[in-house]
């Protein structure tokens, strides 16, 4: 397996996502340790994490080599980076948006498009070739153009610079209030590609990790109109207007939600219950994932009611799952678009980790837009 390739967006998303919890102190698990029978499974292949800031691996798999070439990041090297699956080719561009070059990935069929998937996460250009390629095998399922583009560096609500997507109206991470800077340059993004490449009428994915994921969420409140579905990794969903996390006062803003998009597409998100900043053991209030699907995006922005219930639909199996994921759906959503689909996904043993889209996105394309996308099993 190879490490490298997840392992610098990891760092960079969970950096991103943390508020400064209550005690001033901020939590931080960039490195994610994996048990001695998971080595072939993991992209990450560290046993050991060192405790503090930034990706510090201490002890790799057998057959994997520790690089400290990158001061302040231990990572395990294990082997090239494998060739893409049979069908994909990669392939790195740019456009200039607001007077900024905008860079970004993309992984694509060597057929016409079923569809686009755009990713985000909050990664810089320089690291497109080690986040994106990670995302290769949705690209071999479903047949759909993958777009990975690179958020910019700005100012960091919690001290610095750092590199996010302005998400946020209010009480943001990347600075206090966000315009709609980045939310006008995916929609122009998404504009040129589906033109470029001809594709279906409706099939987009808005997707994100973690800043990212918040990201997609204010693009879905927007810009609905340009995409078919939306799909959230490794985030919770605070309205964009009201804020994510005021860190003056230490706590979560309050207000009137103001998300109202002009669609109601179909949603799957899914979230580790070992994650520290949205999983069912985190200790600040407001920021369990799973509770705010229910009172929060469901109820007040896609008019969900009645009981909620497992489902045995979805995606179930998970890369750095212990176990079946358990999936939620409510009784009636009756306002949303297509395939009319809101579910939410508990995957055990799973932290603040990127490699669930491998799971989430191929089977989010297949039940958004119909039986005729292959979703291929383990």
């Amino acid at each position: 397996m190879y490490a490298r390739i997840m392992l610098l967006a990891l760092a960079a998303a969970v950096t991103l996502a943390s508020p400064t919890f209550h005690g001033g102190a901020s939590k931080k698990t960039s490195c994610v340790a994996v048990k001695s029978d998971q080595c072939k499974a993991s992209p990450y292949s560290c046993l050991t994490c060192a405790t503090g800031a930034g990706y510090n691996c201490l002890k790799c798999c057998d057959g994997c080599e520790l690089n400290t070439k990158i001061p302040g990041t231990s990572y395990c090297d294990c082997g090239k980076k494998p060739s893409p699956p049979p069908g994909v080719s990669t392939a790195s561009a740019n456009m200039t948006w607001a007077g900024k070059e905008r860079q970004y990935m993309m992984l694509k069929p060597d057929h016409a498009p079923t569809g686009l998937i755009v990713i985000l996460d909050p990664v810089p250009g320089s690291s497109l070739q080690y986040s994106c390629p990670a995302y290769e095998n949705i690209t071999a399922e479903t047949g759909a153009l993958v777009v990975c583009p690179a958020a910019l560096q700005h100012n960091n609500t919690k001290g610095g610079t750092g590199t996010c997507w302005k998400a946020w109206g209010n009480y943001g991470t990347c600075g206090l209030k966000n315009d709609s800077e980045d939310v006008d340059f995916l929609a122009a993004l998404i504009q040129r590609l589906v033109a470029a490449h001809r594709i279906p009428v409706g099939k987009v994915i808005m997707s994100g990790m973690s800043n990212g994921g918040s990201m997609a969420f204010r693009f879905n409140c927007e810009r609905s109109d340009l995409i078919g579905g939306l799909a959230i990794q490794s985030q919770t969903y605070f309205d964009p207007y009201v804020g994510y996390y005021d860190y003056e006062h230490q706590r979560v803003p309050s207000g009137t939600p103001q998300c109202n998009p002009k669609y109601k597409r179909p949603f799957y998100s899914d979230v580790g219950m070992a994650d520290v900043y949205y999983g069912l053991n985190v200790s600040t209030a407001g920021f369990q994932a799973l509770q705010k699907w229910r009172n929060n995006y469901s109820t007040a922005v896609l008019g969900c009611n009645g009981e909620v219930t497992e489902t045995s639909q979805g995606p179930h199996t998970y890369p750095h799952g212990t176990g079946p994921a358990t999936c939620y759906e409510f009784a009636s959503c009756p306002g949303i678009t297509g395939a009319g689909l809101n579910r939410f996904c508990s995957v055990p043993g799973m932290g603040h980790d990127g490699t669930g889209f491998l799971s989430l996105l191929p089977r989010a394309f297949a039940d958004f837009f119909g039986s005729e996308v292959t979703v291929l099993e383990d």
